[in-house]
């Protein structure tokens, strides 16, 4: 055979063989396309198969008919659960307080609470990162009713349903704050809390607040009504020709709380002269008209004076009544204004002591013990009455208090209701009655008597209380500078509390300021 035709042969074979061996190639899957497969064979990495989207593990928000599962959360159910269980769908945990320890105590835990849809009668305070999602009907499976029926949260009377510390950063779903009405004198029931700090933000729920509580009453100035310590009575001077130096009755002293009050001292009875009587304290100043002040002594031609009456103590002003907005506290706790207390009444001022007298020989019969009778101690005044307390604020009724935190409102309304009233002022107690003077000692053989000391003066009523402020109703108070994002919100305010009375309602500005209502509120940090 030729070499021409052996050479194309084997031409032909090797072309043949390698097409064999790209076609097998292509059919095994070893890498070339499968159209160019041919006499211009190219090969090529195979295309990448595309898949369906996988459905995260943990939505971002819940919808109607999602089913919660236990590698997103803790579950919650005051019906169903008991706080030893591990917060399972099918073992939930029975407070939302104990869901959030558990996550506290499981950091691989994701952050989120699955609530049903019940009511917790607890308090709860939310701190660091944690999501709450309420509104799952969990007697079958858990299951989201879709903004249908919402997760309450309703706690006894003076508590507060939600707190948000200052580390939270928290996002809440389909959950009620609602707080009972207060009562504790001038308690406020607020539905929630954020702290300072907070960032917080709420879909789909309300807070709602009750009524605050009327205030208390102001206290009397005494709780038995009784009026105050009265004065003592002055003290006899001794008796004419009973020495030669006859002693004049001692000071009558009363102690008071404001000061004490001393009767003037009686003058002392001599052979030829009577001393004066001291002046009674406390000396009002001035003193035009000689309230007080003790008696002249006898003298060779003038005979003793009785000491003077002590003047009456200056009555207490009265209290007036709560004026302004009050304040939060750090805490989100309402601090209102109270009724101003009435002012003590002072202490009656003594009276002066009486003169004391001369007799001598001639009246006693002997030169010795000859003296004159001494005078009488003036009375002590009467101690001021304490002045009635000022009545208590009415407790606030708020449905959001934020102290400079980050918040957010979306769909969740705000409400509030009444402010609790007032409380009246308390009355005054009345002035001490005063001591009475004495008597001078009595003459002997014709001499005169001693000169009596002057009556105390009474002691002053105390003021009356003034009334407290009412309590307001608010449906955001906003502390400093932040203000809530509203988005499809409706705050409402309800009705603030009437301002409380003084005990003496004549009295000008006696009277507590009404509490404000109003749906936004700015105070001071």
């Amino acid at each position: 055979m030729p070499r021409s035709i052996q050479r194309a042969r084997s031409w032909r074979s090797a072309f043949t063989e390698a097409l064999v061996l790209m076609l097998a190639s292509c059919a095994f899957g070893t890498g070339c396309a499968e159209v160019p497969c041919g006499p211009r064979l190219r090969c090529e990495p195979p295309a990448e198969e595309e898949l369906p989207d996988k459905e995260p593990p943990c939505p971002d928000e819940p919808q109607g008919g999602l089913v919660a599962t236990d590698e997103c959360g803790v579950f919650v159910s005051s019906s169903l659960g008991h706080d030893r269980n591990p917060g399972t769908s099918k073992a939930p945990v029975k407070t939302i307080g104990r869901a959030i320890e558990l996550l506290a105590q499981e950091p691989q835990r994701p952050p989120r609470v699955h609530a049903c849809s019940e009511n917790f009668p607890e308090a709860v305070r939310v701190r660091g990162t944690l999501e709450i999602w309420g509104g799952f009907d969990c007697h079958l499976e858990w299951i989201h009713d879709g903004g249908g029926r919402n997760t309450v949260i309703e706690p006894e009377p003076d508590e507060t349903p939600l707190t948000f510390e200052a580390d939270a950063t928290a996002t809440v779903f389909d959950l009620e704050a609602r707080a009972a009405s207060a009562t504790a004198p001038g308690g406020s029931s607020i539905a929630a809390i954020m702290l300072e700090g907070a960032r917080v933000t709420l879909h789909r729920g309300a807070l709602v607040a009750g009524d605050g509580a009327r205030g208390r009453d102001g206290a009397p100035g005494d709780p038995k009504n009784a009026p105050g310590r009265a004065g003592r009575h002055g003290r006899f001077g001794e008796d004419a020709c009973t020495g030669d130096f006859v002693l004049g009755g001692d000071q009558a002293h009363t102690a008071c709380e404001q000061a004490d009050s001393i009767g003037g001292r009686g003058g002392d009875g001599t052979v030829d002269h009577g001393a004066p009587g001291g002046d009674g304290e406390l000396m009002p100043i001035p003193n035009l008209t000689g309230f007080g002040l003790g008696g002249r002594g006898a003298t060779s031609t003038d005979d003793c004076l009785a000491g003077q009456t002590g003047a009456n103590g200056p009555d207490g002003a009265h209290g007036l009544g709560a004026r302004g907005l009050g304040a939060f506290s750090s805490r989100g706790h309402y601090l209102g204004v109270n009724g101003g207390d009435g002012g003590d009444g002072g202490p009656g001022q003594g009276g002066g002591g009486g003169g004391g007298t001369r007799a001598g020989a001639m009246f006693c019969g002997t030169a010795r013990n000859a003296g004159g009778a001494g005078g009488g101690s003036g009375g002590s005044g009467g101690c001021g009455g304490r002045g009635g307390h000022g009545g208590g604020h009415g407790g606030a009724s708020v449905g959001l208090v934020i102290l400079n935190a980050r918040v957010e409102l979306h769909g969740t309304g705000v409400t509030a209701a009444r402010g609790g009233d007032g409380g009246h002022g308390g009355v005054f107690q009345i002035g001490g009655a005063p001591g009475l003077g004495a008597p001078g000692g009595q003459g002997f053989g014709g001499s005169p008597f001693g000169c009596s000391g002057g009556d105390g003066g009474k002691g002053g009523n105390g003021g009356h209380g003034g009334g407290g402020q009412g309590g307001p109703s608010i449906a955001v108070a906003v502390v400093g500078p932040s203000l809530p994002v509203v988005m499809e919100a409706e705050l409402t305010a309800g009705t603030g509390g009437k301002g409380g009375l003084g005990a003496n309602p004549s009295v000008a500005g006696s009277a507590g300021d009404d509490g404000l209502a109003i749906a936004v509120a700015g105070f001071p940090q």
